[in-house]
């Protein structure tokens, strides 16, 4: 049994005919399973410095991008004050539409 049957034998429940083709036409192309990178710029901040920085804001709702950006603790990549923006117009927008 070759790889792609394997995958096919171990996931039977669900699985239609053309998910089966096209991890075979992959495998066939590639020689591999493993997705290739995307395209696009990798994100500055790591996850983990962005729960950092979300739960200061949590704790301190007055906090600002630019209080963010002073304070070497929570800015541990030397983000812009643009990037903490987003990052926070990100949360709040997650929060207000979990509170709907």
């Amino acid at each position: 049994m070759n790889i792609v049957e394997n995958v096919a034998h171990d996931h039977k429940k669900n699985v239609s005919k053309g998910t089966i083709t096209k991890i075979r036409d992959k495998y066939d192309d590639t020689n591999t399973l493993i997705n290739k990178p995307r395209s696009g710029r990798p994100k500055l901040l790591e996850p983990e410095e962005e729960k950092v920085i979300v739960r200061a804001v949590k704790k301190d709702p007055k906090f600002t991008a630019v209080d963010i950006y002073n304070d070497p603790e929570l800015n541990q990549s030397n983000a812009s004050i643009r990037t903490i923006q987003y990052l926070l117009k990100d949360y709040r927008n997650r929060l207000s539409t979990t509170n709907l």
